[in-house]
């Protein structure tokens, strides 16, 4: 198997940003989230994530909801997405399929709704993700009998801890 980083925020903290040495991801920049005092869901900073790739991803950027842009890796590959996002949909989580090369076969974001942001070049192995959104928990798993595939999760309410 192709090893895998994981990287994730705390309630509370979104991506704002990501941190590689070379073409390994080693951590993720994060940045609390501000209360709106009006008991609607704060709002993301990233507004759309897109991706350049061939057989593995050049390039991630972040497009920030205050018109600037921050971009990872070089410009070979083609160009990808974007992926929009809710304008109170936040980046929690993400996991890279490392090559050693270029920023891996594949990153995977996970978002506050419980999207989950496929970025993946044509050597990714493919594997299934999902993820609930905020104020759900996964309580069971569905599969499919005749290949053993994880195929969905059954979701319910999550308690304050």
């Amino acid at each position: 198997a192709r090893p895998r980083q994981f990287f994730g925020a705390a309630h509370g903290q979104q991506i704002r940003g990501l941190s590689f040495e070379g073409p390994r991801l080693t951590g993720i920049n994060l940045t609390t989230v501000a209360p709106t005092g009006n008991h609607t869901a704060p709002e993301g900073l990233v507004a759309e994530v897109s991706w350049r790739a061939d057989a593995a991803v050049d390039e991630v950027g972040f497009h920030f909801r205050d018109g600037s842009r921050v971009a990872y890796g070089g410009q070979g590959g083609d160009e990808q997405g974007p992926f929009v996002l809710q304008p109170q949909e936040l980046l929690v989580a993400v996991t890279q399929e490392y090559t050693g090369q270029y920023l891996g076969n594949s990153l995977v974001f996970l978002t506050s709704l419980g999207n989950v942001l496929t970025l993946a070049g044509s050597e990714s192995r493919r594997s299934n993700c999902f993820a609930v959104a905020s104020g759900l928990q996964v309580v069971g798993l569905q599969w499919q009998h005749d290949s053993g595939q994880l195929v969905g999760v059954e979701c319910g309410p999550a308690e304050k801890w």
